[in-house]
This record gives C-alpha cells, structure tokens and sequence, in this order.
C-alpha cells in the first residue's frame, strides 16, 4: 500500500526543504536481485509446468527495496565529515514539543514477509532528530535494513546526516 498523500515537510524561512514522501522513495526502488526468493518458491516451481514460469512481466525489484535518503532542495549542500550525531545528546530527558510516525509505503510481500519504509520526527527544545526507516523481512530468507538519521541542533548552522545499511 503507498500512502502517496502522506509526507514529512520541513521548510526553512530561507528556503531550504527537506522531505520525505513515498513517491520519491519508491523511484529509488530500481535495483533486481534475481536470486532473491520466496522460502517456498522451489516446492511451487515444482508443481508448476514449465510453460507457467515463463516470464511474462517486466522483471522489478518485488520487494520494493529502497536506498531513499529524503529530498532535498538546492538549498542544501551535502559535506562528508567525520563527526557523527551525538547519540549522548540526544539521550538527555528533556520535553518532547511535537513527535510523529508518517508511514510512506507498506507491503506484506504476500503473505512471505513485510517491506516498509516509514519516517519518524521528534522536536525538542534543543533541536529534532528525524529517522526515515527502510526494513524488508522475506520470512525465512533475508532481514534488511536503511536507516537515514538527520539531528539538527539548535546552536548549529548545519545537520547532521546518517545513513546505514
């Protein structure tokens, strides 16, 4: 299910945005793993004449996998650094002003396993921290997971951007 309507907007006063939405995450969706099968997919083959397995579609990536890292307009400029988010900082209690769950798309892979890709937002008087999650189960076969994290902190003049698999 993709909930298209869905979205996470954050807009500067000067122009900058950064978004996540479901249909700039599934364009991401492009790499095919043909080896990546369903843990039944042998005993059906099986039971199958060969002229049902012909390939009749468009091969595409069924489990949706998707490398998406949220959109950014050209406001940004994107820096390697060695710093990374402090994950101490960020485990200080302190009041929680807005937080929300945004789900982008959905599939449970029918019935073999779940690919979502959501996007979590917390703001606190210190600053936000965002986590835009990919994460593909294929029951039996294979877990995976693309986790993008952005923490902004308000006595700096940049974001802090993670990205892993």
């Amino acid at each position: 299910m993709v909930f298209y309507k869905n979205s996470l907007k954050l807009i500067h006063e000067q122009g900058a945005v950064l978004e996540f939405n479901a249909m700039d995450a599934l364009k991401c969706v492009k790499e095919i793993d043909p080896t990546l099968k369903v843990d039944c997919a042998e005993e059906w083959q099986v039971t199958r004449p060969g002229a049902l397995l012909e390939e009749k579609f468009k091969p595409f990536d069924w489990t949706f996998s998707s490398n998406y890292q949220g959109t950014m307009n050209e406001h940004f400029r994107e820096e390697d650094s060695e710093e990374g988010i402090n994950f101490d900082k960020l485990m200080q209690r302190e009041p929680i002003i807005f937080s929300s769950e945004v789900s982008l798309f959905e599939d449970e892979l029918h019935d073999h396993g779940v690919s979502s890709c959501t996007v979590k937002i917390r703001v606190m008087p210190s600053g936000y921290y965002i986590l835009l999650r990919f994460f593909l189960r294929v029951d039996n076969v294979l877990m995976r997971m693309h986790d993008t994290r952005f923490h902004y902190e308000i006595e700096n003049n940049y974001i802090m951007k993670e990205f892993t698999t």
